[in-house]
């Protein structure tokens, strides 16, 4: 664990930014240092976007982690970005995604072989006994009822790198038909290519079986209860207009489906959102933060 210490803070950046650069106050050293990250990671979303030929401005904003949401705000006015969505539990998003996840075991049968020499009904078998495994560890946290398995069958022309994967459903009875996989292999790969080739032979690489909990997941919708008495004030120096200016703290547990005009600090265990002058917020119905850019 590293103890941290927020009054040692200024000290630091005096003594390592704003003297050596010559920043007139340490403030605006501070505040510098996370203009400086903002244009970082806005300008990698740039690059990103042109890469792949998109608008970046046309779409809205997602942030995760403990500190998006307290860049998310500045970032997307660099993108010319006008709505951001602060989904719930930001900060442990990784976590909660994992333990929300599903149960789920997968074995893997490796084969690289000519589809055409392959012996159906022994590979059927094989295939049979991975799906009564994969089930059984399954089953210890999950009811027998409650549990789907499918199989992965990866395919190839010979000679070639591109693989295209054929799923199945797999139960007791799975079996193994080669003209019917040559046949979907086939049109999947007219499909994704726009051809087939010709008097090439096809070789399967690979089966694999996958037990997993049938469940559907979904986020409770959340109903916030009023900000009770008048919020506290917190003092954020903003570079802009190189003064310090009052932001409302607000709880987010507090933040209903109605308006609220920034600025204002949303918090909560786990981060911390930034609602700069000119954003409103407000919570959807499944309790996701809502912040949006008003027209200057």
């Amino acid at each position: 664990m590293i103890s941290l210490t927020p009054e040692n803070a200024p000290a630091a950046i005096c003594a390592h930014v704003q003297t050596p650069m010559g920043i007139d106050d340490v403030q605006t050293a501070a505040a510098g240092i996370v203009e400086l990250a903002d244009e970082t990671m806005a300008n990698a979303a740039r690059v990103h976007g042109i890469e792949l030929g998109h608008d970046i401005s046309s779409f809205d904003l997602l942030v995760t982690g403990g500190g998006g949401a307290l860049h998310a705000a500045r970032i997307a006015e660099k993108l010319d970005i006008a709505r951001i969505i602060v989904p719930q539990n930001a900060g442990v998003g990784s976590a909660v995604g994992f333990l929300r996840s599903p149960v789920a075991f997968e074995a893997a049968i490796s084969l690289m072989e000519p589809l055409a020499d392959i012996d159906a009904t022994a590979l059927s078998d094989r295939v049979t006994t991975q799906i009564a495994h994969v089930r059984a560890i399954v089953e210890e946290a999950v009811p027998a009822d409650r549990i789907l398995t499918t199989a992965k069958i990866e395919m190839r022309y010979q000679g070639q790198g591109l693989e295209i994967v054929l799923e199945q459903a797999a139960d007791a009875d799975f079996a193994i038909d080669p003209a019917q996989l040559e046949a979907e292999f086939i049109t999947r790969y007219r499909s994704l290519v726009g051809f087939t080739l010709k008097d090439i032979p096809l070789d399967l690489v690979s089966v694999s079986v996958t037990a997993r909990e049938n469940r559907s997941l979904g986020t409770p919708p959340v109903t916030p209860g009023a900000q009770p008495g008048a919020p506290a004030l917190r003092q954020v120096f903003d570079l802009g207009e190189k003064e310090h200016i009052a932001y409302r703290v607000l709880d987010r547990a507090c933040v209903g489906r109605d308006v609220t005009q920034g600025p204002a600090i949303v918090t909560e265990d786990q981060t911390t959102t930034l609602v700069r002058p000119g954003w409103s917020v407000h919570a959807s119905d499944a309790g996701h933060l809502v912040l949006e850019r008003h027209a200057p």
